[in-house]
Order: structure tokens, then C-alpha cells, then sequence
């Protein structure tokens, strides 16, 4: 997976954007380039909230995806909302 500089968090796009003035950042745990929990831990390095999406929660290591906050899919709308609201209000 590369890296992106260390003022710039990736999103689901593969794009960067700044990430000095974001508060929160949701991805998928699975990436066509990497792991998303790599994303979420340079996000939380840098005092930015993760939210993390997956679709193979019952196939990860036991214990992998308690050091994270996530959601399985499939989810509906509004829990990915309440998720993201959850981020925010911290």
C-alpha cells in the first residue's frame, strides 16, 4: 500500500485530502493496495478519529478488530451515520 505524505489521509477514493483539519475517517478494512486498519492507525497517530467498515469481520484474527471502532457490513444508512455522528461529537 503507499503511503500517503504525513498531512494527508486517504479516503475511499484512493484520493488524499488534508488531514489536519479533518475529525474523523471511516474506510474499509480490505483495500485493493492494502489494509484499511493501517489507514485507520496513521489517522488515530495523528489524533484523527476511525471508523472502520468490513465485510469479513467473522474472517479477521480474533482480537484484531477490538483496537478498532467498526461496523459490519452489509449496514444500513443510518447506522453508518450514527457511526460517523459518534466521531464527530468526541
Amino acid at each position: 500500500m503507499a503511503a500517503a505524505p504525513d498531512n494527508y489521509a486517504t479516503d475511499k477514493n484512493r484520493t488524499s485530502s488534508p488531514a489536519s483539519q479533518s475529525k474523523a475517517t471511516n474506510g474499509n478494512v480490505n483495500l485493493p493496495d492494502g489494509s484499511g486498519l493501517d489507514v485507520a492507525d496513521a489517522a488515530k497517530a495523528r489524533g484523527v478519529e476511525a471508523l472502520v467498515v468490513t465485510g469479513y469481520g467473522l474472517t479477521i484474527q480474533a482480537g484484531i478488530l477490538s483496537a478498532y471502532d467498526y461496523l459490519l457490513k452489509p449496514l444500513r444508512g443510518h447506522e453508518l451515520i450514527a457511526g460517523i455522528e459518534r466521531h464527530l461529537t468526541h
